[in-house]
């Protein structure tokens, strides 16, 4: 792993900028000189659910998400078509522990998820954004429908946090390259380890370009189809 840092240094009136790259690894270091190597700022992303969150499995039962094992069967959805559920399977599980208030989601139904503040939400778009993006009175994607936020919470927590990395079923031949997925927890429709692309940084906003620069053509009309929900 790589590790760049960039430090501002004052001496003085001046200001002096510095770069610094930690190499973190088991293979021998290059021979050139790290200590001078520039590289763009890094951003880091957490998205988590709260302990207890119910997902929807394949079978349309729910259990919660610290019950889940990799290769479990979840229902969900590709990103490029969030109103077509299918099955999926556990690929990975992240772990962690939430210092800063979590995001508490409610629907006009009562649907209630809490999660992290840039954990991505499904909307009606079909386009996912951070779930401290979402304002009262947007509509998200949910389970059984599209539905309205009614109320939005900083919750203070202390436990630990869960995501799932998902992927196609063995059976499903339907492979697009950099597809990530969605999944149900507590009924809503939230983004799984690796759906980043629509909303990794605050200030990149992804284009139906975009989308359909990476979808196949076959599924272009589905995509279209979505926007109008």
């Amino acid at each position: 792993m790589n590790l760049a840092v960039e430090v501002e240094q004052q001496r003085g009136p001046r200001v002096m900028t510095r770069h610094f790259t930690y190499v973190i690894g088991s293979s021998d270091m290059p021979e050139s000189n790290w200590k001078d190597i520039k590289h763009p700022p890094m951003q880091v992303v957490y998205s988590c659910l709260a302990k207890g969150s119910l997902i929807t499995l394949a079978n349309g039962k729910q259990l919660p998400i610290e019950q889940l094992s990799v290769g479990d069967s979840v229902l969900g959805a590709s990103q490029f078509a969030p109103d077509q559920h299918i099955p999926l399977e556990i690929e990975d599980i992240s772990v962690g522990v939430e210092l800063i208030p979590m995001v508490k989601l409610t629907t006009a139904s009562g649907k209630t998820l809490l999660l992290t503040e840039s954990h991505p939400v499904v909307t009606v778009s079909g386009l996912s954004a951070w779930a401290n993006k979402v304002k009262t009175g947007d509509q998200i994607r949910t389970q059984s429908g599209i539905e309205m936020i009614t109320a939005i919470e900083e919750v203070k927590y202390s436990d630990n946090v869960y995501n799932l990395k998902l992927k196609r079923t063995d059976t499903d031949e339907t492979h697009v390259t950099g597809e990530t997925f969605t999944m149900f927890a507590n009924g809503l429709q939230v983004g799984d380890l690796a759906m980043q692309s629509d909303n990794e940084f605050s200030d990149s906003e992804i284009t139906t370009e975009d989308v359909l620069n990476n979808l196949p053509e076959a599924w272009h009309q589905d995509y279209f189809n979505s926007l109008k929900d």
